[in-house]
């Protein structure tokens, strides 16, 4: 086993709990001693045995009551419990199945029998608890699947849709357009295909996070040069909309990550921030030190802000949402589910605070 297993034993005779106890202890199994249901209710209130051997007989509530309880509460329901008891009648086993249990053992017991009855139930335990975790996995696969499919139906395939029909116009009529259209025609083929090359690249980082396959190569750099570095890549979607933007951050200020990584969080978290801020709103860039090792990038704007619902799931796929900015710019909502693994890729957190209508603030810590 990779790590020790407990077993509770719920048992009213101290005989009983002092032998099986020593037993199973024996032969590396951490135990947990309980004289009452009451007693075991509380210690099952905070922590799970991997198994529970119960006797039946006991005062204030019986084991199969108290397996019964057991099985109705989702907290505790998957622990499988053993009974071990005097009474031997097949009404009785038929009974400790009914109610639950995954094996019924009569006194006087037996070591050997007791030792692999548990090591059986333990083992089985284990594979079912393995098995939850490979189907969480798999369902995780199939949501990155599924917006894999979603992006490249429609994100993907809108503005591809768009560049074929001004190309194709260009093409066909390009000779009749004056200066004026033809300038048009370029400027939204220009926005069109950056806002391609943005996904595209939020696609290529994200599944290969997926797959691990990321390099991860932190330095020592200095943030408020990479900050600056990502305004200047929108500070034409900044001018647009006359947006005030304030930068707070010292150039001076070293971190410890990955640049690139930093520059994506950075560059889709001001994407967002532009997108969602009205038209002569403003965005502000903060700098708070957390501790002598944790500093905390603020990334705030007075744009649409959004609901708790919509916050408590901003960072998970399967309930992701993409929205409409204040401009009509259109976007998949990957680009936040990036910033979260590309954050924690870093040991960092991500966070959002916002209220809707007033506008988001977008917090990542980075080690100095």
């Amino acid at each position: 086993m990779d790590r020790q297993a407990i077993i509770m034993i719920v048992d009213d005779t101290p005989i009983n709990l002092q032998v099986l106890g020593g037993i199973l202890s024996a032969s590396n199994y951490a135990i947990i001693s309980a004289t009452s249901w009451l007693e075991a209710k509380i210690y099952l209130q905070t922590s799970q045995p991997d198994l529970i051997l119960m006797d039946i007989m006991m005062p204030e509530i019986n084991g199969f009551d108290a397996c019964k309880l057991l099985k109705s509460d989702p907290a505790t329901k998957e622990i499988p419990v053993i009974f071990i008891s005097a009474l031997t009648e097949t009404s009785h086993k038929v009974e400790a199945f009914h109610c639950g249990g995954v094996d019924y053992i009569t006194k006087p017991f037996q070591k050997d029998e007791i030792l692999e009855r548990v090591k059986t139930h333990v083992k089985l335990s284990n594979v079912i608890e393995q098995l939850k975790f490979h189907r969480e996995e798999l369902s995780q696969m199939l949501s990155t699947r599924d917006k894999f499919i979603e992006i490249i139906s429609h994100d993907l395939k809108n503005p591809i849709t768009a560049l074929l029909g001004i190309t194709q116009l260009l093409t066909m009529k390009a000779e009749k357009y004056e200066i004026p259209e033809i300038v048009t025609a370029s400027n939204h083929i220009h926005s069109t295909s950056k806002i391609l090359n943005n996904l595209l690249t939020n696609l290529l980082e994200w599944a290969l996070i997926q797959k691990d396959n990321l390099k991860f190569e932190p330095t020592r750099f200095k943030i408020g040069e990479v900050i600056q570095e990502c305004l200047d890549i929108y500070k034409e979607n900044i001018h647009k909309k006359q947006i005030a933007c304030i930068n707070n951050i010292s150039t001076e200020q070293s971190v410890y990550a990955d640049i690139n990584m930093i520059k994506t969080i950075v560059r889709n978290i001001l994407s967002n921030a532009i997108k969602f801020t009205h038209p002569e709103g403003s965005i502000s860039l903060n700098l708070v030190q957390i501790d002598t090792t944790t500093l905390c990038i603020e990334i705030s704007d007075t744009g649409l802000g959004m609901d708790m619902e919509k916050t408590k799931n901003l960072f998970n796929i399967k309930q992701n949402y993409s929205s409409i900015g204040t401009d009509n710019e259109r976007g998949t909502g990957l680009g936040l589910v990036l910033c979260k693994d590309l954050v924690k890729k870093n040991g960092g957190k991500i966070w959002v605070e916002s209220t809707l209508g007033l506008g988001s603030s977008f917090k990542f810590t980075l080690t100095v």
